[in-house]
């Protein structure tokens, strides 16, 4: 599993854990090493009027 110092929710710490797909395990992973690369502390969930769901990195000190 990879270990991250970013606050992630049960969900999200399961998700990289291996408890979906394996190419979800990986995304999610991308996504968090790109978020620490910038600082983040967090990721944000964001839901789109049209149903999409966009996740972005919450960063600050």
């Amino acid at each position: 599993m990879y270990a991250t110092t970013m606050r992630l929710t049960g969900e999200e710490l399961e998700m990289l854990a291996g408890s979906r797909a394996e190419a979800m395990r990986k995304a999610l992973e991308s996504v968090v090493r790109f978020g620490e690369a910038f600082g983040a502390r967090e990721l944000v969930r964001l839901e789109g009027g049209d149903g999409a769901v966009v996740v972005t990195a919450k960063a600050g000190p």
